[in-house]
């Protein structure tokens, strides 16, 4: 198959375009420098360059949850008019889209896991963006796979596990919020997942996609802590003492039901995922 990926050079993106490559497929990837999504002539004539393709993966995202709360306007732009002109783009050359969201469309209140059919009502202005850009996909597409993503982390740019790993190495102790759960999700098993996912062409629609089991923030930095042997001692704290600009919804776990009902491929579980990243990273 013949991929154009946009945000080719972010985390997410460098994965999925280095996975689809290694499985022999053709890809066209644009990183930010390359092509600004938010210009609707420039996804036009620079898109069309590569000739007829079978899908376009847009991975590119303003994903500082903070910096939306104050460059609202570049929020808006990246995570809602960009997917608009992309979707414009697929309807005219009839090609679907494939675009990644995330949890944070999400309030967090709900006591179970969220479907793909719950209501959304985000509590930041970071999850209110990325809304709008699903709703932009939605009422202009026929043709489109929404993924929604959470807790990412990966090969490029700044992440949670990066970051921890970094203070570990600097300090004796770190406070890390215990009342926020989800599943860590390892952006090359995302792409993994979605290769696969395409050889069977499912349904379009809204998919969530995370890696399986649930945790919070404090105990995912506990087991990779311990796992890379790196003697950090962990505090807890709550969402409460936070003093973080962005709010942070409590509970986003996604369920993957109607992915795993595909009988296509089955995540691994976070901790199987985040031993195979320290692996090939090379911390342990």
């Amino acid at each position: 198959m013949k991929f154009s990926i946009t945000g080719s050079k972010g985390m997410l993106g460098s994965d999925i375009t280095s996975v689809l490559k290694e499985a022999g497929h053709e890809v066209f990837d644009f990183g930010k420098n390359q092509l600004d999504i938010t210009d609707a002539r420039a996804v036009n004539s620079t898109l069309s360059s590569p000739g007829d393709i079978d899908y376009l993966i847009n991975c590119a995202a303003y994903t500082d949850v903070d910096g939306c709360e104050t460059n609202k306007d570049l929020a808006v732009q990246v995570n809602s008019h960009a997917p608009q002109n992309l979707a414009f783009y697929c309807r005219k050359k009839n090609i679907p889209l494939i675009h990644f969201s995330t949890d944070y469309v999400f309030n967090g209140s709900k006591d179970s896991s969220y479907k793909e059919s719950d209501e959304c009502n985000p509590v930041n202005f970071y999850g209110h963006s990325k809304l709008k850009g699903e709703q932009a996909i939605q009422s202009i597409c026929t043709k489109y796979y929404i993924f929604r993503l959470q807790w990412l982390y990966g090969e490029n740019g700044s992440n949670f596990v990066s970051t921890i790993m970094n203070l570990a190495r600097n300090n004796s102790e770190l406070s890390i919020v215990t009342d926020q759960y989800g599943s860590p999700t390892w952006t090359k098993e995302v792409g993994h997942c979605l290769s696969l996912f395409l050889t069977e062409e499912p349904d379009f629609g809204i998919y969530h996609l995370t890696n399986e089991g649930l945790t919070n923030w404090h105990s995912f930095a506990e087991y990779f802590l311990e796992y890379a042997q790196l003697p950090c001692k962990l505090n807890k704290t709550t969402t409460e003492k936070s003093t973080r600009p962005a709010k942070r919804p409590k509970n986003t776990n996604l369920s993957i039901n109607k992915f795993l009902d595909l009988r296509i491929v089955k995540p691994n579980h976070w901790q199987l995922a985040i031993k195979k990243y320290l692996n090939q990273k090379g911390y342990i």
